[in-house]
């Protein structure tokens, strides 16, 4: 199961509406468990206000009304405010998702070693063409060429 239909699950599990059906219609429980999702979704995945949009044919001003309205709500300062009682329980049962999938733990291993892999590169080079400006000027052209050729490929 992917992570967004997970997040979708969950809010299922929460507000008893699936986010998939009736997304045009304004009745206040469906509304509040789209909010919920999209709050879900922008705090747990990174990905872009148009991407979020689509995922149920809205667009991206729907996105960011929708979390900064969910926000608002669960700000009241209710003893037992249901907004933030919802957002809450479906938080835990994603973060115990997250932490028992070890899928994701090795995609976020594979990501860091990418980045760590291109600032490597990127400081190797660095030192690279710091080397070569030390050498004349006639072995300068020949391996800034050659530098140039191995940045692009």
């Amino acid at each position: 199961m992917n992570d967004i239909k997970f997040i979708a699950s969950v809010v299922k599990e929460e507000t008893g509406v699936d986010v998939y059906k009736n997304t045009q219609c304004r009745q206040r429980h469906l509304v509040d468990a789209r909010f919920l999702f999209y709050t879900l979704l922008m705090h747990n995945k990174r990905m872009g206000l148009e991407k979020a949009g689509k995922i149920l044919n809205k667009d991206h001003a729907t996105v960011i009304h929708s979390v900064k309205t969910y926000k608002s709500l669960m700000s009241f300062p209710k003893k037992n405010n249901p907004y933030r009682y919802s957002y809450n329980n479906c938080m835990n049962i994603i973060r115990k998702y997250y932490k028992n999938n070890p899928i994701r733990d090795l995609k976020n291993e594979a990501s860091k070693l990418r980045l760590n892999v291109s600032i490597n590169q990127k400081m190797a080079l660095k030192s690279i063409e710091e080397i070569i400006n030390t050498l004349p000027e006639e072995h300068k052209k020949k391996f800034k060429n050659e530098l140039i050729f191995h940045k692009i490929r």
